[in-house]
């Protein structure tokens, strides 16, 4: 993939990283693969170009969706309606690593409003809430219950006998 990236290649990913380069991308793609406490266990995708434009026959920008799929490392999986915006220009000829087609940019997003690990997150918060205020319910119930029969022995044994 990297002999299709411009050496000066400018990628923005869903997460909101920015990287500028080939290494900086082999550099991500180790962290979150690879590294020591790695995010994602598995990726895929399966691009779909919506629009291309061919600008003066040595640019073309192509954007649509991204169709990618994610296995994390702690087993959770999901999907992504990610779109992307990919800039390609023609570089005259020269060296292989600098010339043809190569990609100078690419951008990729998804809705920050709308997507499964928002879902994922608010179904997580609901739980422990729900949980957390299952137990305080308990715990001052308890502490109630004990307060209320504690006020009670103490009334029976202020009572004199008759």
């Amino acid at each position: 993939m990297l002999k299709f990236l411009h050496p000066q290649v400018v990628i923005t990913f869903p997460d909101g990283e920015v990287l500028e380069g080939r290494d900086a991308l082999v550099g991500y793609y180790d962290r979150m693969l690879k590294g020591p406490d790695p995010v994602v266990q598995s990726y895929t995708s399966d691009p779909v170009v919506t629009q291309r434009y061919v600008h003066d026959d040595d640019t073309v920008v192509s954007y649509g969706r991204m169709n990618d799929h994610y296995v994390l490392t702690d087993g959770t999986k999901f999907g992504l309606d990610s779109r992307f915006t990919t800039t390609a220009i023609r570089l005259p000829e020269g060296p292989p690593e600098t010339s043809g087609w190569m990609i100078r940019s690419f951008h990729s997003s998804t809705d920050a409003f709308d997507n499964p690990i928002l879902g994922m997150v608010m179904r997580k918060t609901f739980w422990t809430a729900a949980i957390g205020a299952l137990l305080i319910g308990l715990v001052v119930g308890i502490i109630i219950s004990r307060t209320m029969r504690k006020g009670r022995r103490d009334e029976r044994s202020d009572r004199a006998p008759v």
